[in-house]
């Protein structure tokens, strides 16, 4: 149990950081897109909250995004395009609100999406969808 210390954000040759199932509290810090080799943030299963914050999607080489079962609050930036590399998305289980962003829907790379009790409206036009994405899980039950 603990806080994800600030100091993470000084690994910048860091390029896998997997802390799921660790029971770590708190917000991300907010120069976590200092990590710019990053290619893998799992933080799945804790007890993180609050916004994402902005520098996140400065990680152009990130190519997992698992914040699955967190506490994670506000909505989910259209910056989230910036996330060039990025191929599997899973955010299910968080409490965002809002829209689910359009613009994911210029990431090429895109394989995999779970936005299932994510508490984002997903109300995307299957003809929109990039035909490369190979699975797509909504759930709409728990989803505005």
């Amino acid at each position: 149990m603990g806080t994800l210390p600030v100091e993470i954000t000084k690994l910048t040759s860091l390029v896998s950081l997997n802390i799921g199932h660790n029971a770590l509290y708190g917000t991300l810090p907010s120069d976590i897109g200092q990590l710019l080799r990053l290619h893998n943030l799992s933080l799945e299963d804790n007890q993180f909250s609050g916004p994402l914050p902005a520098s996140l999607f400065d990680l152009a080489e990130l190519e997992v995004l698992i914040l699955d079962s967190n506490k994670f609050t506000g909505s989910l930036s259209p910056d989230i395009q910036k996330l060039s590399s990025l191929e599997f998305l899973f955010i299910r289980n968080n409490s965002f609100s809002g829209s689910f962003p359009r613009e994911i829907l210029n990431l090429t790379e895109l394989r995999e999406v779970c936005w299932c009790d994510s508490g984002l409206n997903a109300a995307i036009p299957v003809s929109e969808v990039n035909p490369r994405l190979a699975v797509i899980l909504i759930d709409g039950q728990y989803n505005k």
